[in-house]
């Protein structure tokens, strides 16, 4: 009954995100920015579709890659300097920039901390939380880097719209600061998910039952 309810959770977020990413392609800031953009998106939504039977994930990764999507599907409609909320929480905020792309760089920690510690226990059955905290962790920030140098080898690929995926808006420490983000967003998770981590650690099989099952 409960792995009903999951699905249907499930089924409810990928109709939500379907229709958010229709909208977010009608009339974008730039076509060839929104491929960028939202093509991440669309790619890891398709990958855990087709894997879902063979490999599932537990409601909350499932939930955080929706936020995860969601966001860069809004932030490719609009470019991630020009998400009209936070164009106007610059002036009560003090910001002398858009930091739009610092909360999708925040959640870019929490969901590969998410998928890599699960994948780690379920199927190489790594059991020590040590060692799944510091390797997921430091998954998350290799992803993290790779993705600022995408943004900036982008730059030579297309100068206009490289620029726009770059997105510092004229700041010096824009990549930094994203990857000091994707760190805490990693290590919040790390601290505030020990429930989850539980959850998963009791519900992974343990080697020795498979060899005995087969």
């Amino acid at each position: 009954m409960k792995t009903k309810r999951n699905e249907t959770l499930l089924i409810i977020l990928l109709c939500i995100f379907s229709l958010l990413l229709i909208w977010s392609f009608i009339k974008p800031f730039d076509i060839e920015l929104w491929f960028y953009e939202a093509g991440p998106a669309i790619i890891g939504t398709i990958v855990l579709l087709f894997t879902y039977r063979k490999f599932k994930f537990t409601q909350t990764t499932y939930v955080w890659w929706f936020i995860a999507a969601c966001l860069m599907a809004i932030g490719a409609h609009y470019s991630y300097s020009h998400v009209p909320l936070f164009n106007w929480l610059r002036e009560p905020l003090n910001w002398e920039r858009n930091n739009y792309d610092k909360v999708g760089h925040l959640v870019q920690g929490v969901v590969p901390v998410l998928i890599v510690r699960e994948l780690m226990i379920k199927t190489l059955f790594i059991k020590n939380r040590g060692w799944i905290n510091l390797l997921s962790l430091a998954v998350a920030m290799a992803i993290s880097a790779m993705y600022e140098i995408t943004e900036w080898l982008s730059l030579y690929v297309n100068t206009r719209s490289g620029s726009d995926f770059l997105g510092s808006q004229g700041y010096m420490w824009d990549a930094q600061s994203d990857m000091l983000m994707a760190l805490i967003g990693g290590v919040l998770v790390i601290l505030l998910g020990t429930k989850n981590l539980t959850n998963v650690l009791s519900s992974s099989s343990d080697p020795l039952e498979i060899v005995q099952r087969r």
